[in-house]
């Protein structure tokens, strides 16, 4: 009997193995010196058994028959025991039973009675280190549910190891559907480690990957691909029918563990999903894809992409609906959220009231952010929050030449319609700012508990809602302050609406307060209604001086107007309408309407006019401490349909109806003129203003303690002289007496008059 040595084993002739010579599995590449010395003794004990046989054949065809049947069954037994010891010592990895003919060869290793795997094929040669060289070799591997077959044109077994080295056209497939494809493949640890070629091709849950250093363990049951590894695939639509979706992956390394259906790529990992031209793309230090749970997870400072938004993240995990259409549902951001979106052309009104029409974009910071999608992969709905350590999520609108508009809060909720946003919500601590390039503080800065805006089809903002302790500061021209319990603002035209009770507006000179204040920030006018009261300071070298009558130190008195309605303008000026009452220091007015110049130097009132005023007494002798006294002042109630006043012209006129009335003496007058000038010198700069005298044409006097009247066509009373005088066809009425004169002087502290020349009765004085 004779030992066969296979082809290259002597290193006489290269074998099929010899490109892989770092492969244990080669012929002469591993050697059991124990079985190569049994081997040697039962060579030995042949060769000796032949030559007894030849010299027994002497005596005899009988004598020969009967010794050779006796002792060969005495050494088949002998070899039989010597294999047996020989297989209990070499099946380290477990039991092995071996079946050998002429053409094939078939070998099952088994463990704990379960077999681990059966590899057959023909049989060209073995060596006496135990390697067989196979061709059309087949191992089958039964995993429990799962089952494998791996086919290759040549291989190498090691009947010690049951170690192997496959070649040629190798390839692997599960009932599970993982699949193989490589040049060669190596068995190792009972056939329990499968490492692969370079560009090998292992398809796995309708994915198709290639890379380097393939190495499958069907112990821990995961496939491991290094070398840059290139992943395709299709993610069918079941139930709708419609076009397969596809998947591309490339990373440095990829993890495929069919059990778990979990697929993990990492090192500049990038995955695409969906139709071009705009397929869900993400990238990240490693991405775990999840078939079973139709999640794709990624770590490590991930991007993705999908529609036209653009988000960066560390941590994210995608959601997809693998039931109905395998596509994309819902998305899971966590920690240094950026996401961009580009929106219209509308654009920031600047300083000067023009607006930047160039593209925009939103911008959304924070630190978890979720998102839903419709049946089209599109954004839905997105939530984003800030950082437990109280950082607000941010919503901003970068326009162009370096213009935006932010929103900060705890949370921020956005609404989606075709991919692109069409409005949003915040909530907890929301901070509003708008900043334009010429400025280096936000134009405009609002703040509320609760914030939403809509977007228009093109992706411009067209409304502002603040809910809850609205505050408000614009500064495009005077600065303005609002406070309100609920704001709605149009960023497009600059208009607010502002509710509260009250909600108060602070102007540059003044405060406003009503129910409902519409504030136009481009004309800059408040229009309020509800029950209006506004306050003006005292003047300044801007606006004009306080009303009339108002006192010596009216200057520093501020005005206060209250009505049903108003419209306030910087430029224009203001009107008052309903109810209108206006005090500025001792001064009263009342009227259906009133209108004030942008520069407060006019004032025109209108329908049931009625105003008090009381003239500053003049200082008086010197009292018993020596120190001067005010006598006491008048106090003059005026009626008529109308009231101008004019600071340039320094008078007042009152026609309509016209009244003048001090206690019981009342003037009555076609048109009643006020005059009023500077109280001493230097009070131009401070604006005291005081009553001078007061002109009455078609005059109709009566005082109804006296019982007295006079009519004239001229009455002029003088602040502080305590007397009227009347000229022009005076007549007097008074007890039963009729008196005629050109002029009269009546004295209202006393009751009486004094007529002068040409009087009707007798030149003189009378009194009632």
């Amino acid at each position: 009997m004779s030992t066969e040595t296979p082809p290259g084993a002597d290193g006489s002739s290269p074998s099929f193995a010899t490109d892989r010579r770092d492969s244990v599995y080669r012929p002469g590449g591993r050697r059991d010196v124990l079985l190569g010395r049994r081997r040697q003794v039962r060579t030995r004990l042949l060769r000796a058994f032949l030559l007894v046989l030849l010299i027994a054949g002497l005596g005899g065809l009988a004598s020969i028959f009967l010794s050779g049947r006796t002792q060969g069954t005495a050494v088949v037994a002998d070899e039989a025991a010597e294999e047996a010891a020989d297989v209990a010592g070499a099946a380290v990895a477990g039991e092995e039973t071996v079946q050998i003919s002429a053409e094939q060869f078939e070998s099952t290793l088994e463990r704990e009675g379960m077999e681990v795997f059966r590899i057959r094929g023909a049989r060209t040669s073995s060596d006496d280190q135990g390697n067989v060289l196979l061709r059309e070799v087949k191992v089958d591997y039964p995993r429990g549910e799962d089952h494998y077959r791996l086919r290759a044109d040549r291989a190498t077994y090691n009947e010690v190891s049951n170690a192997a080295h496959l070649e040629g056209s190798v390839s692997l497939e599960g009932t599970n559907g993982l699949t193989v494809r490589t040049d060669w493949m190596d068995l190792a640890e009972g056939g329990m480690i499968l490492t692969a070629a370079d560009d090998s091709r292992i398809v796995f849950g309708g994915m198709t990957a290639i890379g380097d250093g393939l190495r499958v363990n069907f112990r821990r049951e995961v496939a491991n691909l290094g070398g840059g590894v290139r992943t395709t695939g299709t993610a069918l639509r079941r139930e709708t029918g419609d076009a397969p979706q596809p998947l591309a992956l490339t990373s440095e390394t990829l993890e495929y563990r069919w059990r778990e259906g979990r697929m993990r790529a990492a090192g500049d990992a990038t995955m695409e999903f969906g139709q071009a031209p705009e397929p869900l793309s993400v990238t990240g230090d490693r991405l775990d894809y999840r078939w079973h749970e139709g999640t794709l997870t990624g770590r490590g400072g991930t991007t993705t992409r999908f529609g036209p938004l653009h988000l960066e993240a560390r941590f994210l995990t995608l959601a997809m609906d693998r039931d109905s259409a395998d596509s994309l549902t819902s998305l899971k951001a966590r920690g240094g959220i950026v996401l961009q979106a580009p929106l219209g052309g509308a654009g920031l009104r600047t300083q000067d009231g023009e607006v930047d029409a160039e593209s925009s974009t939103l911008v959304l910071i924070g630190e978890a952010l979720d998102v839903g999608f419709d049946r089209n992969q599109l954004p839905s709905r997105l939530l984003l929050s800030g950082s437990n350590r109280g950082r607000p999520g941010v919503l901003r609108i970068d326009y162009g030449a370096g213009a935006r508009r932010r929103v900060r809060a705890q949370v921020l909720a956005l609404d989606f319609e075709g991919g692109a946003p069409s409005g949003f919500e915040a909530r907890v601590r929301v901070v509003l700012d708008e900043q334009v390039p010429e400025r280096k503080r936000p134009l405009r800065v609002a703040s509320g508990r609760v914030a939403r805006g809509h977007f228009d089809s093109d992706g411009a903002l067209t409304e502002l809602v603040l809910e809850d302790n609205v505050k408000l500061t614009d500064r495009s021209r005077d600065p303005v302050r609002a406070f309100a319990d609920r704001a709605t603002i149009d960023p497009v035209t600059g208009r607010a609406v502002f509710h509260g009770e009250p909600g108060r507006l602070v102007l540059a000179d003044g405060q406003l307060e009503a129910p409902r204040t519409v504030f136009d920030q481009a004309a800059a006018c408040s229009e309020a209604s509800g029950g209006v009261v506004i306050t003006f300071q005292g003047a300044d070298e801007a606006q004009g001086g306080p009303l009339p009558f108002a006192g010596a130190d009216a200057a520093d008195v501020p005005w206060t107007i209250r009505s049903r309605e108003a419209l306030v303008c910087d430029e224009d000026g203001s009107r008052f309408r309903g109810k209108v009452e206006a005090v500025v220091g001792e001064y009263h007015l009342a009227a259906a309407q009133l209108q004030v110049s942008g520069d407060r130097r006019r004032l025109v009132a209108t329908g049931g006019v009625r105003t008090i005023w009381r003239p500053a007494p003049e200082l008086g002798p010197a009292g018993a401490g020596g120190s001067e006294v005010r006598a006491p002042g008048e106090e003059w109630l005026v009626v008529s349909e109308r009231m101008v006043f004019s600071e340039d012209a320094g008078e007042l006129r009152y026609s309509g109806d016209a009244s003048a009335s001090l206690g019981d003496q009342r003037l009555d007058c076609d048109e009643l003129t006020v005059e009023a000038a500077a109280a001493a010198a230097g009070a131009d700069e401070t604006g005291d203003v005081r009553t001078r005298a007061l002109y009455c044409l078609g005059a109709r006097l009566r005082d109804v303690a006296q019982e007295t009247s006079a009519t004239a066509d001229r009455a002029v009373h003088v602040v502080g002289e305590g007397l009227i005088r009347l000229s022009g066809a005076v007549v007097i009425h008074t007890g039963g007496d009729l008196l005629r004169g050109s002029r009269v002087v009546y004295r209202l502290d006393e009751g009486r008059y004094e007529i002068g020349p040409s009087a009707g009765a007798a030149a003189g004085a009378g009194s009632p």
